[in-house]
């Protein structure tokens, strides 16, 4: 066989087999380009008066010892967001990397899984299905589709899981996104070169804030996604927000998806959903991760890639490091 036609057939089947997240992107237009200028620039004010606003990359240090925070995307490669070398060269120097989980949480919690299907896996919707109408229940086929679920995933899956999966940035991203995301890379470097890693929390520990949601809660959160409004349609709206990350616009990209969610008719499922990811999803696991970070950091030597969103706002591990003593320096990764 000619050898360049070995060449393309062996990574076509490496697409199909092993990559099937790289064929999922974001749809539409982006939103952000279809913002008035007066809209964006008031956007950007409001971006600027938060501490720390921009950057995905920093340097953190304390008492002489130096450490680096990188801002990670939990999907998977996307060229926007591509790390520069530099930044993976620094996990080499490192006495321990942190992620949020590793493959060690990850194995744990499939045996966890295997050991009890119901956890995830048990009747759907079932009760649920009467509070959607067949067109909200399409859209949320649908969008379990775009993140890697088969048919009648929606039959099966827990209500609280199938929420789990389809809020997040709403394109790039498949069941399997996080093990195949910028974190990944991270966990290879730190293979390749002996590094230790430890994970900040285990995937139990995260689902048990969207377990712990009530069956109201669930109607209300899930029939707010934007997802069920034709006017901003998730792929354009995570268009924009990916674009807003690969410019290190964090707060603004963070604002931009609350200021789209906000036009949403639905106001109280929208405030409802935002209280939710702010108190449980983002401030919770900081405050939690607060006492390994702030040893790590203390220690030196360490390098840490923790999800964008966490870093920024009144509860980001920035300000809370910052007030700390940490000094902060942003580096640029371009």
């Amino acid at each position: 066989m000619n050898l360049r036609l070995l060449i393309k057939l062996t990574a076509a089947l490496y697409v199909l087999l092993v990559s099937p997240a790289l064929a999922i992107s974001c749809g539409g237009s982006s939103l952000w380009t279809k913002m008035p200028a007066a809209t964006k620039a008031q956007l950007r004010a409001n971006a600027a008066r938060q501490p720390f606003p921009s950057g995905r990359f920093f340097k953190i240090e304390k008492g002489g010892q130096v450490s680096y925070l990188l801002g990670t995307i939990h999907v998977p490669p996307i060229k926007q967001l591509a790390l520069p070398s530099f930044v993976l060269d620094q996990v080499p120097n490192s006495r321990v990397v942190y992620l949020e989980k590793t493959n060690r949480e990850f194995d744990a919690f499939s045996s966890m899984l295997r050991a009890n299907p119901g956890y995830y896996r048990s009747s759907g919707l079932n009760g649920f299905a009467k509070h959607f109408t067949a067109a909200e229940q399409s859209v949320l086929r649908k969008n379990l589709s775009d993140v890697g679920w088969g048919r009648g995933a929606l039959d099966t899956l827990q209500p609280w899981f199938i929420f789990d999966e389809i809020s997040g940035i709403g394109c790039g991203q498949d069941s399997e996104g996080f093990k195949r995301s910028l974190d990944e890379r991270v966990l290879r470097k730190a293979s390749r070169h002996k590094r230790p890693t430890a994970g900040l929390e285990t995937p139990e520990l995260v689902d048990r804030y969207f377990r712990g949601l009530s069956k109201n809660q669930l109607i209300v959160m899930l029939k707010s996604l934007p997802t069920m409004n034709p006017r901003f349609p998730h792929g354009g709206l995570g268009k924009a927000v990916i674009s807003l990350l690969a410019a290190e616009e964090v707060v603004l990209a963070m604002q931009f998806q609350e200021f789209i969610e906000a036009q949403h008719l639905d106001r109280r499922g929208v405030r409802m959903r935002k209280d939710f990811f702010d108190k449980k999803i983002l401030h919770a696991r900081n405050k939690a991760w607060m006492p390994a970070l702030t040893r790590a950091f203390n220690n030196g030597g360490a390098f840490v890639a923790v999800g964008a969103a966490h870093l920024n706002g009144t509860y980001g591990l920035l300000p809370m490091l910052h007030k700390r003593g940490y000094k902060i320096t942003r580096i640029p990764l371009k």
